[in-house]
């Protein structure tokens, strides 16, 4: 008897029950087994077939209120992430089977709307080789939605397809942290051109792309992938026989791609000052550098100066009290770049500051990060400053003082 009930065990599992919305709300208990949660708006019933296994109950979670609406309230569909089909209802009066999950009746994709996927975009999104739905890009977007777990596939100016140097193949907008259009950065190449630092393979198109990339799309990739500073120094070369950007004739000058200049600050918590104090020195004054670096595409970080927050002590009628503020570090940054970066959150250079801290042998763990907005100082183009360096030697040799 025992074997048999084993057998039909093992045909196919279900631990889903009926679900009717009216048991759903918003400030309902949540609870990661789904039968039990009463979060949400609506029923959801949801098919593993990895696993056979269905779960059935109310449609909330931690950070989303409602799956069912991002998932576009579907009668059901396959979500891409998770490789799940999803089906939801006000109410479910009997448990869901196999069945009601058919390929014919979930081949849709769902929509996904925390993930910035919608119906009908204009840029299909591709991850390695998979299609996870259309997005349309928009440079307004967030690089990663907080209360979600993947990226907003629709950050981004442009659509851009690509092959990782392991061969892997991505389409989707071309939003980075701290850098809005990759696309754009480099001149929004049609023709497949090669990353110069990552070896990536990449093609853009403003228009948008409806179809997977193949491999045919990478062949003929030889070609570096340019950026607009590249471009506007061979622009401005003069056409004589130097190859600078001399003013005429045969001038060897430098080239005139402009830097700029920027400071900022960020301003990260610990859990003591005795960490904090660690933290300020060589080891840390690197890793602030590199998660910064690696948090903003394309700078480069000329100075870091560290210094403890909240630290201090004050006497006050013979007794020492430490200020209530919560301690921690303050970096403060001078980098150049040549076009402006938009800052990170604070999420994410908290967590690259983690990594580089324990890369770089400080034991101290980051419990949060703020970070200043970018101010920039003058401009000064690489032509420019070797004109005016010879133009003040040339008076000095003639003896004219000022």
């Amino acid at each position: 008897m025992m074997a048999l009930l084993g057998f039909c065990f093992s045909l196919f599992v279900v631990v889903s029950v009926a679900c009717d919305s009216s048991s759903c709300s918003a400030d309902g208990s949540y609870s990661q087994r789904h039968t039990q949660n009463k979060k949400g708006k609506k029923c959801m019933s949801t098919f593993n077939p990895t696993l056979d296994f269905i779960t059935t109950g109310c449609d909330g979670t931690q950070y989303i209120e409602s799956l069912c609406e991002n998932f576009g309230n579907t009668s059901c569909c396959l979500d891409s992430s998770s490789g799940k089909r999803i089906k939801c209802a006000d109410k479910f009066n009997t448990t869901s089977v196999a069945e009601d999950f058919a390929d014919e009746k979930c081949k849709t994709l769902c929509l996904d709307k925390a993930r910035g996927l919608v119906s009908g975009g204009k840029c299909l999104v591709v991850e390695k080789g998979e299609v996870q739905g259309t997005t349309n890009c928009a440079s307004t977007g967030k690089v990663r939605n907080p209360s979600y777990q993947f990226a907003n596939e629709a950050y981004g100016e442009v659509c851009q397809r690509s092959k990782k140097t392991n061969g892997d193949l991505y389409q989707g907008c071309d939003g980075e942290m701290g850098q809005k259009s990759k696309c754009k950065w480099y001149g929004n190449p049609t023709t497949c051109c090669t990353e110069p630092n990552t070896k990536d393979l990449l093609v853009c198109n403003t228009a948008g792309f409806s179809q997977k990339p193949e491999e045919k799309d990478f062949d003929n990739c030889n070609a570096e992938c340019k950026t607009d500073t590249t471009r506007r120094r061979r622009q401005s070369s003069s056409p004589g026989t130097g190859t600078g950007s001399s003013s005429s004739g045969t001038g060897t000058g430098a080239s005139s791609g402009t830097v700029s200049t920027y400071k900022m600050s960020s301003t990260v918590t610990v859990q003591n000052c005795s960490v904090a104090k660690k933290m300020v020195s060589a080891q840390g004054k690197t890793a602030f550098k590199e998660a910064l670096t690696e948090s903003m595409f394309g700078i480069t970080v000329t100075d870091t100066q560290l210094s403890t927050v909240n630290c201090a002590v004050r006497l006050l009628k013979e007794d020492i009290r430490s200020l209530t503020a919560k301690p921690g570090v303050k970096a403060d940054y001078t980098y150049t770049t040549p076009v402006p970066r938009t800052p990170p959150t604070g999420e994410t250079f908290k967590n690259k500051l983690n990594t580089a801290l324990s890369k770089n042998g400080v034991a101290a763990v980051v419990e949060s990060a703020t970070l200043t907005e970018a101010t920039g100082e003058t401009e000064v183009s690489a032509s420019v400053s070797t004109q005016v360096a010879s133009i003040i030697f040339a008076i000095s040799l003639m003896g004219i003082s000022w």
